[in-house]
């Protein structure tokens, strides 16, 4: 079963369960994944892998740790829990991101495989790591391997 199904699925439970955050949470994944469908298949007529769904999922799991930050430094303490919330929800499908030790490893591997700079060392690990490492941690270990 795909991603995209079982979220699919999910969404028919919480209704069944009257669970209103989570279907709403679950409705609007669905709608930016059927959005970044639409713009795919008048790009490459086809489907998305689930590769690219947990991508999605991130980007949005990110834009929601951003307005819970905004929402705390202007004192809107329901409005950032509203947004924990849909982290929490979102963030049950995302795979566990790899660790340090994981991420250092795939940062010496691009620098000894030739990458002289932090853009190249970030593709070098982007086209391996499958989208499990965090983009800060990947950028923060190659500037401090790279000043060496």
């Amino acid at each position: 079963m795909s991603l995209k199904e079982k979220i699919n699925n999910d969404i028919k439970e919480a209704m069944k369960a009257k669970d209103a955050d989570r279907l709403s949470t679950l409705r609007m994944v669905m709608s930016v994944i059927k959005n970044a469908e639409i713009e795919k298949r008048v790009k490459d007529n086809a489907e998305l892998t689930d590769e690219e769904v947990v991508k999605i999922m991130r980007k949005e799991n990110k834009k929601r740790e951003e307005s819970v930050a905004t929402y705390t430094a202007a004192n809107r303490p329901e409005l950032a829990a509203s947004e924990k919330k849909e982290i929490e929800i979102i963030g049950s499908y995302l795979p566990a991101e790899m660790g340090e030790a994981q991420v250092r490893e795939l940062v010496q591997k691009a620098i000894a495989g030739g990458a002289k700079d932090i853009k190249g060392v970030m593709a070098a690990v982007r086209k391996v790591d499958g989208g499990l490492a965090p983009g800060k941690l990947v950028s923060d270990i190659a500037k401090e391997l790279l000043a060496k």
